[in-house]
């Protein structure tokens, strides 16, 4: 319990140091991950975040990509999905640093989905449509389509509705 208040500390340390002083908050992320019960997975997840954002947008280290992915992941597994659309962005726009960037980007988008991110599940819905890291999948994309839909997402909804407009019409 000590040391989980410790890290609590540290977490609202980490924050403010976070847009003042970028080796500091990663210096501050890595002990607080230390200190926190590893069964705090709020916690664990968000610390990884940060660490893979860190790593990521200031170049971190070296191998600051494989880093960053390795956070985000974490925090993934931590039910931290903000983190499966920045893994995501991350492999789109480093396909050629990435081997099989796209594939990577939607197996990790679509375990967001799957738990719910909204975000999470209208990207795999276009990536279904238009065949970027799977297959096409029109049925899939439907699928998911009507799960961002019942999530409250216009757009989904209204792509939704396109899409089986075309599929009726042969358009």
């Amino acid at each position: 319990a000590l040391g989980h208040i410790k890290a609590r500390g540290q977490l609202t340390k980490l924050f403010y140091d976070y847009y003042h002083n970028v080796d500091k908050a990663y210096d501050n992320a890595v002990l607080a991950l230390d200190a926190i019960e590893m069964d705090d997975g709020a916690d664990v997840g968000y610390l990884n975040f940060i660490l893979g954002n860190i790593s990521y947008f200031y170049k971190k280290g070296e191998n600051y990509l494989e880093k960053a992915m390795d956070y985000y992941k974490i925090a993934i597994n931590n039910n931290v999905f903000e983190a499966a659309y920045a893994i995501v962005q991350i492999c789109l726009s480093n396909t050629t640093k990435i081997p099989d960037a796209l594939t990577k980007a939607f197996n990790i988008m679509l375990i967001g989905a799957k738990n719910g991110q909204l975000e999470c599940q209208r990207q795999v819905a276009d990536m279904f449509i238009l065949g970027v890291g799977t297959e096409k999948n029109e049925k899939e994309a439907v699928y998911w389509l009507k799960q961002a839909a019942s999530n409250g997402s216009l757009d989904a909804e209204l792509k939704l509705l396109k899409l089986l407009k075309q599929t009726m019409t042969g358009e």
